[in-house]
C-alpha cells in the first residue's frame, strides 16, 4: 500500500499536470520532497510542464501574430483574397470588398471563376495551383463596382505533402493608372503626330533651319538645311555645327558665338557669300524652367530681295536725276529759253518723255525762228508800202498843184500813177507772201501744240503705270499683313500644344508618385512615367522652338512690309514729280495755243491788208484808165486825184496797222531765247 505522503505527492503531480498553461503561475514539483521512487517521475513531470508552458507561450505568440496578421490583411489597402484549392473564396479583406463592390458574406464561398475576368498580361491565377508556383499578371474584371483593371500576384501556400493548401491572392487596382496610361499614350501619340506635323512644316519651310545643344552639336536640321549644305540629316545629329564649313564657321563671326557674347535672346546678321546675300538669325532655346538648353539658327537667302532693293534704289535715283534734268529743261522753256538741250540715254526711265521734250523744243524753236523771219519780212514790206504811200501822196500833191496845166502835165501824172500802180502791185505781192508765211507759222504752231499734247498724254500714261506699281506695292503690304495674321493663328496652336505638354508632364508626375507608392512593383512604371515626362518636355521644347521660329518669320515679314512701304513712298513721290512734269507740259501746250492765236490774228490782219492793197490797186487801175480816156478833163482828174488821195491815206493807215502788229509780234518772239 502506498503511504499517505506518497499518495499526496501523486495527487500533487496529477494537479500539476492538470494545470492549464498560461492560467495562473507556473507550478513545479519539489523533487527533493518526493520519495526516491517518485523523483524520476517528478523530474519528468517538471520537464513536461516546462515544455507545455513553452508551447503555450509559442501558441499565444502565434495567436497574437495571427491576430495582427488578420488585422493587417483585413485593413491592408491592398485588396486580398484567400482561396482554397478549388479557387473558392475563404476570406476577403475590406479593401477587396470596396474595390469589387461585393459584400463579405457574398464573397465567402464564392467560386472565383464565376467572375467575368480576362487575363491580359502574365500567367493565369490557376497556374499557381497547377504548377505550384508564384504567378503574376494583369486582368480585366467586370465587377459590381465597375470594370476594373487589376494587377495580381498569386502565392500558393505549400502543405507538408508539398501540395498547395491554399492560395493567397494580392490585387492592385490599376484602373485609374491604366486610364492615365491610355490618356498618356493618346497624348503621346497626339504629341508625336503633332511633332511629325511640325517637322513636316519645318521641312516645307524653304529657309535652312538647324537646332543645336549647348555644345553646338546638332540635334535636328530641316530638309532645306541638309540640301543647302549637302549633309545627311540622320548622320548630322550629334555632330558639331561647324561641319558645314560655312563662311561663318571656325571664326569669331559664328552666329552662336556672337549670340553668346551679345547677352541677347536672339540676333540676326546679313552677309554676302559667293555673290549671294544671306540673312542668318540665331536664338537661345529654353526649357519649361527658362534654362537655356540650346540654339536655333535660320538662314534666309535674301539675294532677290537685296537685288530688287538695289535695283529699286538705282531706278529711283535714275528717275530722280532724270526728273531733275527734265525739270531744269522745262523751267528753261517756261522762261522762254529754247536753247536748253537734254541728254537722252538708253536706260533713262524718262527717255520717251525727254525725247518728246526735245521734239517739242526743236519744233517750237523752228516755228519761232520761222515766225521771226516772217515778221522781219512783214516789217520790210510795210516799210516799202509806207514809202510807196508817201510817194503817192507826194504825187497827188504835185498833181493837185499842176491840175491847171495842160494835157502834157496830165500825161506826166499818168506816168506817175502807173509807177504807183506798179508799187502797189509789189506791195500786194509782199502782203500775199506775208499771209502765206503766217499760214506756215500757224501750221508749225499747231504741230507744236499737238506734240505737247502727245507728250502730256505719254506723261499721263507713265503716271498711270506708276500708279499701278503703287497699288501693287500696297497689295504686297496687305498680303504680308494677312501672312502675319496667319502666323498669329499658328502661334495660338503652338500655345495649345504647349498646354497639352504641360498637362502630360503633370500626368507623368502623378504616375511617378503612384509608382513610388507601389514600391518595387511600381519601379518599371516609374521609368515609363519618366520617359513620358521627357517626351512632354521635348514636345514643349519643340513647340517653343516653333514659336520662336514663327516670331522670327513675323519679324522678317514686318521688316519686308516696312521696306515695301518705303518703296511705296518713293513711287508716290515719283508720281508727284511726274505730275509736276505734266503741269509743265500743259503750260507749254497753252503757250503754243497762245502763239497760234497770235499768228492767227497776224494772218487775219495780213489778209485785211492784202484786201486793202487790192482795192488800192483796183482804184489806181481805174484812175489810170480814166486818165487815159480823159486827158483833157481836168475837173475829172481833180476828182480822181481826191479818190487817189483818199486811197493813199487808207493804204497808209493799213500799212501802219500792219507795222504795229508786226512790231508787237516781233517783241513777243524776241522774248524767246533761240541761240
Amino acid at each position: 500500500m502506498l503511504s499517505e505522503a506518497t499518495f499526496m505527492k501523486i495527487q500533487e503531480i496529477i494537479g500539476a499536470l492538470d494545470a492549464v498553461p498560461g492560467k495562473g503561475p507556473q507550478v513545479h514539483l519539489d523533487e527533493t520532497a518526493c520519495d526516491t521512487d517518485l523523483r524520476p517521475i517528478a523530474a519528468a513531470v517538471n520537464r513536461t510542464i516546462s515544455r507545455r508552458w513553452d508551447m503555450q507561450r509559442r501558441v499565444d505568440d502565434l495567436n497574437t501574430d495571427l491576430t495582427l496578421y488578420q488585422a493587417a490583411v483585413m485593413e491592408n489597402p491592398t485588396p486580398m483574397l484567400l482561396l482554397d484549392r478549388d479557387l473558392t473564396v475563404v476570406r476577403a479583406n475590406r479593401a477587396f470588398t470596396v474595390t469589387s463592390g461585393i459584400g463579405q458574406r457574398q464573397l465567402t464561398g464564392m467560386d472565383l471563376r464565376n467572375l467575368s475576368a480576362t487575363t491580359v498580361k502574365g500567367k493565369r491565377i490557376i497556374d499557381a495551383l497547377l504548377h505550384n508556383t508564384h504567378v503574376s499578371g494583369e486582368c480585366i474584371v467586370d465587377l459590381p463596382a465597375g470594370k476594373k483593371y487589376l494587377k495580381y500576384q498569386a502565392i500558393p501556400n505549400i502543405d507538408q505533402d508539398a501540395g498547395v493548401e491554399n492560395l493567397l491572392l494580392f490585387l492592385d487596382d490599376i484602373t485609374e493608372e491604366r486610364k492615365r496610361d491610355e490618356e498618356t499614350r493618346r497624348a503621346i501619340e497626339e504629341g508625336k503626330q503633332r511633332n511629325e506635323w511640325f517637322a513636316t512644316v519645318l521641312n516645307t519651310i524653304s529657309y535652312p533651319i538647324s537646332i543645336t545643344d549647348r555644345s553646338m552639336n546638332w540635334t535636328g536640321v530641316n530638309r532645306a538645311f541638309a540640301e543647302t549644305f549637302g549633309i545627311d540629316r540622320t548622320k548630322a545629329i550629334g555632330r558639331h555645327c561647324s561641319a558645314t564649313n560655312g563662311p561663318l564657321c571656325h571664326n569669331e563671326n559664328c552666329m552662336i558665338r556672337q549670340l553668346q557674347k551679345s547677352g541677347k535672346e536672339r540676333i540676326a546678321a546679313t552677309f554676302e557669300h559667293g555673290g549671294r546675300f544671306l540673312k542668318v538669325g540665331a536664338a537661345h532655346l529654353t526649357d519649361d524652367r527658362g534654362d537655356r538648353i540650346g540654339y536655333i539658327e535660320m538662314i534666309e537667302d535674301i539675294t532677290p530681295l537685296m537685288r530688287q532693293q538695289k535695283e529699286a534704289e538705282e531706278q529711283a535715283a535714275r528717275l530722280a536725276e532724270s526728273a531733275r534734268e527734265l525739270k531744269v529743261a522745262m523751267d528753261a522753256m517756261a522762261r522762254q529759253d529754247l536753247t536748253f538741250a537734254l541728254e537722252v540715254r538708253e536706260d533713262d526711265p524718262l527717255r520717251k518723255l525727254k525725247e518728246n521734250y526735245q521734239e517739242t523744243r526743236e519744233g517750237l524753236r523752228g516755228a519761232t525762228l520761222d515766225l521771226a523771219g516772217a515778221i522781219r519780212e512783214i516789217t520790210a514790206g510795210t516799210a516799202d508800202a509806207s514809202r510807196s504811200v508817201e510817194e503817192i501822196a507826194r504825187a497827188v500833191e504835185q498833181i493837185a498843184a499842176q491840175s491847171q496845166k495842160a494835157t502834157d502835165d496830165s500825161r506826166a501824172e499818168l506816168n506817175d500813177i502807173e509807177e504807183s500802180a506798179g508799187a502797189m502791185v509789189g506791195l500786194s505781192a509782199a502782203i500775199e507772201e506775208v499771209a502765206n508765211t503766217c499760214q506756215e507759222v500757224l501750221q508749225v504752231t499747231e504741230k507744236s501744240a499737238k506734240i505737247g499734247e502727245e507728250a502730256s498724254r505719254l506723261g499721263q500714261t507713265a503716271a498711270a503705270k506708276m500708279e499701278e506699281v503703287k497699288v501693287a506695292s500696297k497689295e504686297s503690304v496687305a498680303e504680308i499683313t494677312r501672312l502675319n495674321s496667319q502666323m498669329q493663328e499658328i502661334t495660338k496652336i503652338v500655345k495649345l500644344i504647349t498646354d497639352i505638354s504641360n498637362q502630360t508632364n503633370l500626368l507623368a508626375l502623378n504616375a511617378a508618385i503612384e509608382a513610388a507608392r507601389a514600391g518595387e512593383h511600381g519601379r518599371g512604371f516609374a521609368v515609363v512615367a519618366g520617359e513620358v515626362r521627357n517626351l512632354a518636355g521635348e514636345s514643349k521644347k519643340a513647340t517653343g522652338q516653333i514659336e520662336d521660329l514663327i516670331a522670327t518669320v513675323q519679324a522678317q515679314s514686318t521688316r519686308t512690309s516696312r521696306e515695301i512701304e518705303g518703296s511705296y513712298a518713293e513711287i508716290h513721290a515719283g508720281i508727284e514729280r511726274v505730275g509736276k512734269t505734266l503741269d509743265a507740259l500743259d503750260q507749254m501746250v497753252r503757250m503754243s495755243a497762245e502763239i497760234r492765236a497770235s499768228v492767227t490774228e497776224i494772218a487775219k490782219a495780213t489778209e485785211d491788208q492784202a484786201n486793202d492793197a487790192t482795192r488800192v490797186t483796183e482804184a489806181m487801175e481805174g484812175t489810170k484808165e480814166k486818165t487815159r480816156a480823159n486827158l483833157k478833163a481836168v475837173e475829172e482828174v481833180a476828182a480822181l486825184l481826191e479818190e487817189i488821195s483818199a486811197s493813199a491815206e487808207e493804204a497808209g493807215g493799213g500799212a501802219q496797222e500792219v507795222a504795229g502788229m508786226a512790231a508787237h509780234l516781233e517783241g513777243m518772239v524776241d522774248q524767246f531765247r533761240l541761240d
